[in-house]
């Protein structure tokens, strides 16, 4: 029973790697979120009455680590694509 369980569980997995799965479904995750960080901070860019440089400074404080997650795993995702 248990090795039957090992052999399936490496086919379905070998399945996931040869296909890349993870990696688009990490891709998929990062801009879904990269868009509701951009729509959150439009939102708060219009109802809010704070001066431009506060405002400035809590979007940018909002935007910059999605931004910087999306840019490296791009950057994965391309150098993986280009081998």
């Amino acid at each position: 029973m248990l090795s039957w369980f090992r052999n399936e569980a490496g086919h379905f997995l070998d399945f996931v790697d040869q296909r890349r799965i993870v990696r688009r479904v990490f891709i998929f995750v990062v801009l879904w979120q990269f868009i509701d960080v951009y729509l959150f901070a439009k939102d708060l860019a219009g109802s809010n009455a704070s001066s431009g440089v506060e405002l400035a400074a809590v979007i940018g404080a909002l935007t910059l680590p999605i931004t910087a997650l999306s840019g490296f795993l791009f950057k994965l995702y391309s150098g993986e694509r280009s081998r």
